[in-house]
C-alpha cells in the first residue's frame, strides 16, 4: 500500500512559516517601540539638562545665556532623532514655577521667541520639569479587524525630567 505525500512539504511550511512571520514582525515592532521611548527619554533629558545650564546667572560681563522656548525645542529635537515633530501624537510640555508652554505639535514651537524660563523661575535651584508624550502606533495595529488598534498596539510613552537650575 502506497500513501500519496503531495503537498504535505506545503502544509508543513505553512504551519511552521506563519507563526514564524509573526514572530518576526513582532520583534520588530517591540524593538522599534523601545527605541521610540529610548528617543523620547533622551530628548527629554537633553531639553531639561539645555534649560537647567542656562539660568539667570550664567551670563558673564555682557553674555546673555538666557534662551527661548524654541532654542529648548530645538534642543529636543536634536537628542531626539526620529521622532515625528511634525505629528499630533508628540506632545511637549515646559514648566516652571511661573507657568507653562506646551508644544503639540512639537515643531510648532521652533519659532517661539519667549525667554524660557522665565527671569523670574531662573534662579539657581529653581525646579525646571520637561516632559513628553508620544502616541506609538505599531504596525499590528491596520492588521486589526476595522483598523482602529488596541491600546496594546497603540501605547502612550510618555517620559519627565524634573532637575534644578544649575547656574
Amino acid at each position: 500500500m502506497r500513501i500519496a505525500k503531495r503537498g504535505s512539504a506545503m502544509v508543513e511550511f505553512t504551519l511552521v512559516a506563519i507563526p514564524m512571520i509573526f514572530v518576526m514582525v513582532s520583534t520588530v515592532e517591540m524593538a522599534r517601540g523601545m527605541w521610540a521611548y529610548h528617543s523620547l527619554a533622551n530628548a527629554v533629558r537633553g531639553a531639561g539638562r539645555f534649560a537647567v545650564v542656562h539660568g539667570s546667572d550664567c551670563s558673564g560681563g555682557t553674555n546673555s545665556c538666557s534662551v527661548t522656548v524654541g532654542q529648548v525645542v530645538g534642543s529636543f529635537i536634536s537628542a531626539g532623532a526620529g521622532l515625528p515633530t511634525n505629528s499630533t501624537d508628540l506632545t511637549l510640555t515646559l514648566t516652571s514655577q511661573s507657568g507653562s508652554v506646551s508644544c503639540n505639535p512639537v515643531n510648532s514651537c521652533i519659532s517661539n521667541a519667549a525667554t524660557w524660563p522665565p527671569v523670574a523661575a531662573a534662579a539657581p535651584g529653581a525646579s525646571i520639569t520637561v516632559s513628553a508624550r508620544y502616541h506609538f502606533k505599531s504596525a499590528w495595529a491596520m492588521m486589526t479587524p476595522g483598523g482602529g488598534g488596541s491600546a496594546l498596539m497603540s501605547p502612550n510613552f510618555s517620559a519627565t525630567t524634573t532637575q534644578a537650575v544649575q547656574f
